[in-house]
């Protein structure tokens, strides 16, 4: 993950997150997100699926907040 390359300022690794090629399938089409599509197509029967999802995207939501935080952002 870009935001883990401590290699990088804070800065530096938030932009590399925009510069990152999303993965794609062979047919060049992007998918949208694979937790998302994981946590649909149950459609509710399957709780761990859908509580693995939902702490994967609270996480999603506040590892790049702090790294703006570090990178000098008022309001992250």
């Amino acid at each position: 993950m870009q935001l883990a390359r401590k290699a990088l300022d804070a800065r530096a690794r938030l932009r590399a997150v925009f510069l990152v090629e999303p993965t794609s399938r062979s047919d060049g089409l992007v998918r949208g997100c694979p937790f998302h599509n994981a946590a649909v197509e149950p459609a509710g029967t399957t709780s761990e699926v859908v509580e693995l999802v939902e702490q994967y995207k609270r996480e999603f939501t506040r590892r790049p907040a702090e790294v703006a935080a570090e990178a000098g952002a008022r309001d992250p």
